[in-house]
């Protein structure tokens, strides 16, 4: 009985992760976040981990559904564009053929 349990919790878990994540479709499954800072965008994972500048410098990651930038900056890349605690340029983000949520 008490693994049945765990796996109901497990499975619970699981699909609040899903029900959070925005649909981007087969061809790009990376959830992004936008953000900018005036005329300058630069894009970050949807998750928490913090996302360093330089040695000095970081902000916080979009976090779970661009919740830290609000869920207008969703965007979607292809799998792995974006290595955790990273981010990438406005080019960057068309070379990988990068879009808005579906």
């Amino acid at each position: 009985m008490h693994v049945f349990k765990v796996a109901l919790m497990m499975m619970a878990i699981s699909v609040d992760r899903l029900a959070t994540a925005y649909d981007c479709g087969k061809d790009a499954p990376q959830n992004v976040c936008e953000v900018s800072h005036g005329d300058l965008a630069i894009y970050v994972r949807a998750d928490k981990i913090p996302v360093r500048l330089d040695k000095n410098l970081s902000f916080p990651a979009g976090g779970k559904n661009c919740v830290e930038y609000g869920p207008h900056t969703r965007r979607c890349c292809p799998l792995a564009t974006i290595p955790a605690g990273s981010w990438i340029s406005s080019d960057r983000y068309k070379q990988a053929k990068c879009h808005k949520a579906l």
